[in-house]
């Protein structure tokens, strides 16, 4: 079940975007969502808007660098051909209730 996005900027993956960086703030709703399957969000900011993918948080570790900061370890990602809005979501699903994702939440809390 998919209970969270992922809101993820460029400059918050690491070289091999296996992570991303978070503030720490982060923690708590990085822990709760170990071993599960998130959406991946790109912001308005971002060069290609909307939720691009689904990814699986394989771990959480602080920054030995920057204790304002936390690394979250991501499988591997599960792109969407192209990104998609929540209204596309939902419409999706209410036009085609038989596809793999009926199980989504009319509110997505973000990490951030």
């Amino acid at each position: 079940m998919l209970l969270y996005a992922l809101n993820v900027r460029r400059e918050q993956w690491t070289k091999d975007q296996s992570a991303v960086r978070l503030p720490a703030g982060n923690l708590l709703g990085a822990l709760k969502n170990y071993q599960q399957w998130v959406m991946l969000y790109a912001s308005s900011r971002e060069e290609e808007p909307g939720y691009f993918g689904l990814v699986q948080i394989l771990g959480v570790h602080p920054d030995n660098e920057e204790p304002k900061f936390i690394f979250v370890e991501l499988g591997p990602v599960v792109s969407f051909d192209i990104p998609v809005t929540l209204a596309q979501i939902y419409g999706t699903i209410i036009t085609n209730p038989s596809i793999a994702m009926p199980t989504l939440f009319a509110s997505f809390p973000t990490l951030s």
